[in-house]
This record gives structure tokens, sequence and C-alpha cells, in this order.
């Protein structure tokens, strides 16, 4: 059951990094008017944006990991008893 509890939160955090990662290619996308033929300064900038981006958003995420640990332990806690 423990294993089955952190295997879902795990996939559930991972899901939400790749969805956010998405998100920000979608926008440098979107801001860099990206239709896949570029090169040159405006990959560049776009691949700066992401980098930015993802790293903002990984940064979020990572501070959700003690809510994520409570949460495990919780629900580890409750098929313990």
């Amino acid at each position: 059951m423990a294993q089955a509890t952190l295997q879902r939160e795990l996939e559930d955090f991972q899901e939400r990094l790749q969805r956010c990662t998405m998100v920000c290619r979608d926008q440098a996308r979107e801001k860099y008017c990206l239709d896949g033929s570029e090169s040159g300064a405006k990959v560049t900038a776009a691949q700066g944006f992401i980098t930015e981006c993802s790293s903002k958003c990984i940064d979020k995420h990572l501070s959700m990991l003690e809510n994520m640990r409570a949460k495990i332990e919780s629900e580890i806690g409750k098929h313990e008893r």
C-alpha cells in the first residue's frame, strides 16, 4: 500500500512538471511567433525564455515537496493502523 501511494504521488508530481514545461514551450512559441522554420537569434531567445520559465516552474514545484511528503506519510499512516 505504501509503495502504491508513493508511486501515485510521484507520478502526479512528474505530470505537473511536464504540464508546466509544456506551457512554457507554448508561451515561447506564441511570444516569438515560432513555426518550426526559425534559426538564429529568435530560437536562442525562445530557448532562453523556456529555460527561465521552466526554472521558475521547477522552483514552484520543489516548494510543494514538503506538503507532498506530509500527504504520503498521512496516507501511509492511515493504512498502518
